[in-house]
């Protein structure tokens, strides 16, 4: 009995002090500003997960919902899913459901080797080792500053194939929870591979309309320490400016 209690207690302390991305899951909440005004809660959710043939891998997913005043408006209730292998970061399968003004949709896809196939029976060519727009962040994090500079690999995004590549800003400190985070700002930009493919839906939602496009500048900011939290994201479309940034105050929180 003795013996049991001990290892009880081992794995609770153990439990407590490994740090969560460690374990098989990763939490962060972000608030997105529209026009410098509070508009859209983000959560990002990394889960461990086991594909078909008992593969190992990881399971990312995007949620976001407007809050209540933009509801008005504009409301959205989007949630995105990617399974990836986070030692390569190939894509493996991606859904997402879409709840919107213009556009009510749920689709998903499949990636082989060679090809990416929507449920909707449209299929694509894609390179080996093919990361999505969802993936690719994910990549990103596991990358130094050398890497950041000589990185680049096919990224799939709605049936179009692109070549992405990173550019290193600068060091920066991003106000956080009354001190700062030390991050790298860098740049991540897309070259489309395939320019006349048509594209798999008439409609998408706003993320893929323009944030998941080559129009536009894209900027990351990543923690410099563990766990390489993105701590702020931006992306210049036009006049328009959006500014993600974690949550201080709740990013642990899943709705």
């Amino acid at each position: 009995m003795n013996q049991l209690r001990k290892i009880f207690i081992l794995f609770v302390i153990v439990w407590l002090i490994v740090p969560r991305q460690a374990r098989g899951r990763e939490t962060y909440r972000y608030e997105l500003d529209f026009i410098f005004i509070p508009a859209v809660d983000i959560v990002m959710e990394i889960t461990d997960t086991i594909y078909s043939e008992n593969q190992s891998l990881a399971l990312l997913q995007f949620h976001t919902k407007t809050r209540p005043v933009f509801n008005l408006f504009f409301e959205v209730d989007n949630v995105y899913k990617t399974i990836y292998d986070p030692q390569t970061f190939k894509a493996y399968s991606s859904e997402k459901s879409i709840e919107q003004p213009n556009i009510s949709q749920e689709i998903k896809a499949r990636y082989s080797e060679k090809t990416v196939t929507y449920s909707n029976g449209v299929s694509r060519p894609i390179l080996p080792q093919t990361n999505n727009i969802f993936s690719m962040l994910m990549h990103l994090r596991t990358l130094d500053r050398e890497q950041i500079e000589s990185e680049n690999f096919p990224v799939e995004i709605e049936g179009s194939l692109y070549e992405v590549r990173f550019s290193y800003c600068e060091e920066q400190i991003i106000p956080f929870g009354g001190s700062g985070i030390l991050t790298d700002k860098i740049e991540i930009i897309l070259f489309l591979l395939t320019p006349d493919m048509p594209a798999i839906t008439e409609k998408t939602d706003v993320f893929y309309w323009k944030i998941a496009s080559s129009e536009g500048q894209k900027f990351i900011w990543l923690e410099q320490a563990e766990p390489r939290r993105i701590v702020k994201a931006e992306f210049h479309l036009g006049l328009a400016r959006l500014v993600a940034k974690l949550d201080s105050g709740r990013n642990e929180i899943f709705p």
